[in-house]
């Protein structure tokens, strides 16, 4: 079984491209399997955003000297040749993202047959992050009547308070505090958080294909969004960035 992880210039399978990918092999009782463990830094070939170094502290400066993904590929392609893949949360993202990489270098990748194992889905369906769950895990208590709204909603106070008992960094904060960590520190010009605004005031869109760039880059995609099933405030938002009236 393989475990592998990427560090990426961003968080589109498709645009985006790898700066650092690790991986390592384990036998059957889990144990690594000596010399089998791989870490290189990528040079992407393109730019790698402020905010994906800020994630993961890789630099243009700590890359530009060194190869691109193309002059591993045929190295790599030997070595994820196994036929089971593991990783957190590698299905939605790292084995897609790394099959686009293959892809143009003219390799399909992974086999038809390749197993993944994700410990994010794990994760997920074993412990469940419903309000139930949530109520029991930071009460204590077991949630009756869900799916009422009255119900839900008392429960969902008592979770919040049950949170600022458990975290005191998140209880030292004000609401504005609390609201950009429920953010994850990402700005929003609409409410459902489809069009983003980064550090140098610029609009993008934060979802799909045109993921990370900026509106005025890719205005034929903020035209779809008009026309598709997107939020009104999306849509004002959209038409005032396209100088729509």
């Amino acid at each position: 079984m393989i475990f592998f992880d990427l560090e990426t210039t961003g968080t589109s399978v498709t645009a985006d491209r790898i700066v650092q990918i690790a991986a390592v092999k384990i036998d059957d009782n889990y144990n690594i399997i000596p010399g089998t463990q791989k870490k290189l830094l990528i040079n992407p070939g393109i730019a790698i955003p402020a905010g994906a170094t800020k994630v993961h502290g890789i630099t243009d400066e700590m890359v530009k000297d060194l190869p691109g993904f193309k002059a591993y590929a045929a190295g790599m392609l030997t070595y994820f040749s196994d036929p089971v893949l593991a990783g957190y949360n590698i299905r939605s993202y790292d084995v897609p993202l790394l099959a686009e990489e293959f892809a143009r270098c003219g390799i399909v990748w992974p086999a038809p047959d390749v197993k993944i194992i994700d410990q994010y889905k794990i994760f997920s369906l074993k412990e469940k992050r419903d309000l139930s769950a949530a109520l029991k895990f930071y009460t204590g208590e077991e949630m009756t009547g869900a799916h009422d709204a009255e119900n839900d909603n008392l429960a969902t106070v008592k979770i919040f308070k049950g949170q600022m008992d458990m975290y005191g960094d998140l209880n030292e904060m004000c609401y504005e505090e609390l609201h950009e960590f429920c953010c994850e520190g990402k700005k929003t010009l609409d409410i459902a958080g489809k069009i983003g605004i980064n550090e140098n005031g610029e609009a993008y869109y934060t979802f799909g294909k045109a993921a990370n760039i900026l509106v005025k880059n890719d205005t034929g995609f903020g035209h779809w969004m008009l026309k598709s099933d997107f939020t009104t405030d999306t849509k004002n938002v959209l038409r005032k960035l396209l100088n729509i009236k």
